[in-house]
């Protein structure tokens, strides 16, 4: 599912009411994801988020749903790291949350 984050920042005042203001021109949505893997897939995975990433924390390009539906966004996953565990069939289980842009 898809999770959009608020674009906007609150100030409390000492007087009257909370200001409001736009922090960023887009907001950040947060998708929470799983998808098996085999073991030839797993270590190239491993590889890419080592390398490629710089140890989970680059952007890279993944097919998602959303508006507009599947496209190519742009996305990079959150903290903690995503959770992979091993499942039967010698297979692995990576699932965690990304973050994507709002406009791309």
């Amino acid at each position: 599912s898809r999770q959009p984050i608020s674009p906007f920042q609150r100030t409390e005042m000492e007087n009257g009411r909370a200001r409001h203001r736009r922090h960023t021109r887009v907001h950040p949505v947060h998708a929470h994801v799983s998808f098996v893997l085999d073991r030839e897939q797993y270590d190239v995975y491993q590889r890419f988020c080592s390398i490629d990433l710089n140890g989970y924390a680059g952007w890279f390009l993944m097919a998602m749903n959303g508006p507009g539906g599947l496209k190519l966004r742009k996305v990079r996953w959150l903290l903690p790291v995503p959770r992979e565990e091993r499942i039967p069939g010698d297979l692995w289980r990576v699932s965690g949350e990304l973050e994507s842009m709002s406009d791309e």
